[in-house]
């Protein structure tokens, strides 16, 4: 079954009704719900380390300039 769920830092969205009604007015003929988590800083996960935005933009960096 199609799902939608959006993972974002925390405070990312200011009005999260509005994101999730848009949300849901794209998919309600497939799902009929949309949930919306958000990850509080240092909330995200990499290879097993809970990690803040300025780790996860290091990384990004980092394997960008590697590239």
């Amino acid at each position: 079954m199609p799902m939608v769920d959006v993972y974002a830092a925390d405070g990312t969205f200011s009005d999260k009704h509005a994101v999730a009604k848009n949300l849901a007015a794209a998919v309600m003929r497939w799902e009929k719900w949309v949930l919306i988590t958000e990850s509080p800083e240092g909330g995200w996960g990499m290879n097993g380390h809970a990690n803040t935005g300025a780790d996860m933009v290091a990384a990004a960096r980092h394997a960008l300039a590697q590239k």
